[in-house]
């Protein structure tokens, strides 16, 4: 059986478990627990500690060519910084795990070729220090790290028992990063960048609430945060993929799994025997006359379900 996979989004408003669902962890120890009795996420950042995540992997990738869309509701109970002359982000937004997950990933040390951010699409949220105003900010990070394009805007502070809604977008079309924040349901804060041909490109596979490590700061503008709050109605929205049906062509005589190929989306055939575990299928497939084309195994799949992963290239 043939079927094609959509991915345009999603809402989740915390009213059931959500890591006994999609979401999960990554790192020492544990970030985020479910608030039952008020159906949220709660959330403990702590840039003393090694990287964290609590984070949802998407459907497919996201890069430039995409309109991309985060809302989310949230609130602090207490944020604190270790020293009153610095300041370090919390933030939850879009990262590439990849990236994210490795060794030498570290936020705070900026642009850096060592050990700088990759491939990261996020608000973060700076508390007040003696060199700087409470800042919110909207951020993209370009796959290879040098490139930054930020919306900060200041002076800003949250406060402990307030409640905000955060609106963060990106249009393709003209290529703009915007952010906009109200507080307790009044707009507080909005503005946009505009992301050069010289920024590069990002790819992004997960939403994800950070607590990022304060390891490899530069010299003279390190800080450290520990906060706790929550995060609620969390919404994910962006570019539809391609909606061309996968079918049966035959060449030759040959029957074969085949589908038109839309510009810039590259696919990905999968496989099932029991609706559970989906797989890749090994062979590439081959591009001939505006197709793509896959010889499906049929010797050792005597019946399988298939459908379609798109991806940018």
């Amino acid at each position: 059986m043939v079927s094609v996979t959509r991915a345009e989004g999603f809402r989740d408003d915390f009213a059931t478990d959500p890591l006994a669902r999609e979401w999960t962890h990554h790192g020492h120890a544990p970030m985020g627990v479910w608030d039952a009795s008020r159906q949220r996420l709660a959330v403990a950042w702590d840039s003393n500690t090694p990287n964290r995540y609590c984070l949802r992997a998407l459907p497919r990738e996201l890069t430039r060519a995409d309109d991309i869309r985060l809302r989310f509701r949230f609130g602090l109970d207490s944020i604190a910084t270790a020293d009153p002359d610095t300041t370090f982000p919390i933030s939850i937004g879009f990262i590439r795990r990849e990236q994210a997950f490795a060794t030498n990933f570290f936020r705070g040390a900026g642009v850096n070729p060592a050990w700088g951010p990759r491939n990261v699409m996020e608000f973060a949220y700076f508390p007040a220090s003696r060199s700087i105003s409470p800042t919110l900010s909207a951020t993209a990070i370009a796959s290879h790290n040098l490139r930054w394009a930020m919306v900060n805007l200041f002076p800003f502070e949250i406060a402990a028992g307030s409640e905000l809604e955060v609106d963060l977008r990106f249009t393709s079309a003209n290529q703009t990063l915007a952010m906009s924040v109200a507080r307790d349901g009044v707009p507080l804060a909005q503005g946009t960048t505009v992301l050069p041909v010289s920024f590069g490109e990002f790819r992004l596979d997960a939403i994800s609430i950070n607590s990022y490590s304060g390891d490899h700061q530069p010299v003279g503008y390190g800080g450290q945060v520990t906060a706790r709050g929550w995060i609620d109605d969390l919404q994910v929205e962006f570019s539809d993929a391609p909606a061309v049906p996968l079918g049966i062509v035959f060449t030759a005589g040959v029957a074969r799994l085949g589908v038109e190929a839309p510009p810039q989306w590259i696919p990905t055939l999968e496989f099932t025997e029991d609706l559970q575990a989906w797989l890749p299928l090994a062979d590439a497939p081959v591009l001939e006359s505006g197709h793509w084309h896959w010889q499906p195994p049929t010797a050792s799949l005597p019946s399988a379900f298939f459908r379609l992963r798109w991806s940018r290239p």
